[in-house]
């Protein structure tokens, strides 16, 4: 049934962002391009996608915010500063900058421990979810801890046609100087 392909694997799950491994959860995005971007397809490669809706009211924990804390390096001290009146902004900030953060598959599992103990937490107390923003795409992600709590509603065939990058520098080029011995 393609339905059930649309779903990770019940007896195979494969560690998430937020979910450990063989703990299934369901990641969702509300945005098409966002969706396909978060697989991280090659050129020409072929990406199913679905539409899908829930069947219950959730409650989700949303980890994207737009509000940055005000940091400032300290003079004295090798850290960075937050005032107290920013705590609540800068942890929200970092849980969310977390699961957004990817990791890829070169990357040690143990790069996914803080978001998935942090996830499992949000599950533990009744959430249904947990949403976060995409750095890969300019939509939201939702891992979804309940697979039956959604139904597909269609499902579509896309091929990456074409892959752009944009860099910018971020460090100073340095030189190395030959010198004779």
């Amino acid at each position: 049934m393609v339905f059930q392909r649309m779903k990770p694997l019940r007896d195979r799950a494969r560690e998430g962002r937020a979910n450990p491994k063989g703990i299934p959860y369901l990641y969702l995005s509300n945005d098409k391009d966002t969706a396909l971007a978060e697989v991280r397809p090659w050129l020409e490669s072929l990406v199913s996608l679905a539409q899908f809706r829930t069947l219950r009211e959730l409650t989700i924990v949303d980890c994207s915010t737009d509000q940055r804390p005000k940091r400032r390096m300290s003079t004295a001290e090798p850290f960075v500063i937050v005032r107290p009146e920013e705590w609540d902004i800068a942890v929200w900030y970092d849980i969310g900058h977390g699961f957004s953060t990817p990791v890829t598959v070169d990357d040690d599992v143990a790069s996914y421990a803080a978001t998935q103990i942090i996830a499992e937490f949000f599950r533990s107390e009744g959430f249904d979810g947990v949403a976060y923003e995409s750095a890969l795409g300019t939509g939201h992600n939702l891992a979804l801890f309940d697979l039956d709590a959604v139904e597909l509603l269609n499902c579509g065939l896309y091929k990456l046609s074409k892959v752009a990058f944009e860099f910018e520098q971020a460090a100073n080029t340095y030189f190395v100087s030959k010198t004779n011995s």
